[in-house]
């Protein structure tokens, strides 16, 4: 099982490292050799998603707290455009094998 997600990702100005990609450090090696479901994965990052948007936000509003609707549109403009980029990419990758995909094409 891959344990993926955006708190693996280093980015310094317009360079992104993908850092500790090993899987769950506190299960047993060959728990993090089974093979699971991509949806698993799949919706795992979907969550970080989402995780850091409301984490953004959170932030976002100890400094400007009068601004909650507007950077609320605006995060979830974000997050809804990031999940359709990333859901998109992944069934590019699947290379003509839609049966491996997580999620209808209308998700």
């Amino acid at each position: 099982m891959v344990d993926f997600h955006l708190g693996q990702m280093l980015i310094v100005k317009d360079d992104v490292s993908i850092i500790d990609f090993e899987g769950e450090p506190r299960r047993s090696i060959k728990d993090r050799r089974r093979k699971v479901a991509a949806a698993r994965d799949v919706a795992g990052f979907i969550r970080s998603i989402d995780y850091s948007t409301t984490a953004a936000l959170e932030r976002a509003l100890k400094s400007a707290l009068d601004e909650h609707g507007k950077l609320a549109r605006a995060l979830e403009g974000w997050r809804e455009t990031s999940v359709a980029a990333f859901l998109s990419a992944y069934r590019s990758s699947l290379n003509g094998h839609e049966a491996l995909a997580a999620f209808p094409p209308d998700c």
